[in-house]
């Protein structure tokens, strides 16, 4: 699961540069007083959950729900303000797409499949961040607990199924 969560980090780097901040969500928006450790706007990466089965062999299939936390400051901005900055505040909206765009149908390893975008929820803060909850599911295959001979047999067992072979 380490992998898939540095895959999505170089995935965000190479592909949405206007995010200031991108790391893994140990907190950051919620251990601080006045002034969170990030540059706004941020994306945070979290692997909240994993439902695993067993595949035979010591081989375990995970379902894995991966939320990408997606934060901006608010402009306080209304229908009056001039169009720039209108248009800055919602710039976060396109953060959001663009950060889809990179992530939905992707796989960075052949250990995981393809992320599926599932949810979206959008909240602001007392402080004035605004948050962009985007969630996305993935199938990951653990073979950790094999030894190393029956990982390698494993390992061109699923390659094949991806391929269809």
């Amino acid at each position: 699961m380490k992998q898939i969560i540095i895959d999505i980090e170089n995935r965000l780097t190479e592909k949405v540069s206007e995010l200031q901040y991108i790391a893994e969500n140990w907190g950051q928006l919620d251990l601080y007083a006045d002034h969170p450790p990030v540059k706004f706007p941020c994306a945070l990466v979290d692997i909240t959950s994993a439902s695993f089965s067993n595949a035979g062999n010591k081989l375990q299939e995970g379902n894995v729900s991966i939320v990408i936390t997606v934060a901006d400051m608010s402009n306080l901005v209304s229908r009056k303000a001039p169009t720039e900055m209108k248009m800055r505040a919602l710039k976060i909206y396109d953060i959001v797409k663009d950060i889809n765009k990179a992530l939905h149908g992707w796989s960075g390893n052949n250990a995981y499949a393809k992320l599926m975008r599932t949810s979206y929820a959008k909240s602001t803060r007392e402080d004035g961040a605004r948050l962009h909850t985007v969630t996305y599911t993935t199938t990951c295959w653990d073979n950790s607990a094999q030894t190393e001979q029956n990982a390698v047999v494993n390992e061109i067992e699923i390659n094949q199924t991806k391929l269809g072979v």
